[in-house]
């Protein structure tokens, strides 16, 4: 929806973690990849910012740094 709607893949990605963070006014733990805040993250097997539609795909998904979805060994 973003995409058809002009954004980059960059600023989509932007948008829903940095910007969603302090919207939500937690950007002091979560939001982006820094010390000190929680490891919640996703593993894709593609880069995004060349194909969106890797992120329909996780091979894993992480929440406060423990695995809680993993496809890796899945085949």
């Amino acid at each position: 929806m973003y995409l058809d709607a002009g954004m980059t893949p960059e600023q989509v990605l932007n948008s829903a973690t940095t910007v969603a963070a302090k919207l939500l006014r937690v950007d002091d733990y979560v939001g982006k990849v820094d010390n000190e805040f929680e490891a919640n993250f996703v593993v894709l097997d593609k880069n995004p910012f060349d194909d969106f539609s890797a992120f329909e795909q996780a091979v894993a998904v992480y929440r406060k740094g423990r695995r809680v979805v993993n496809r890796l060994d899945v085949k």
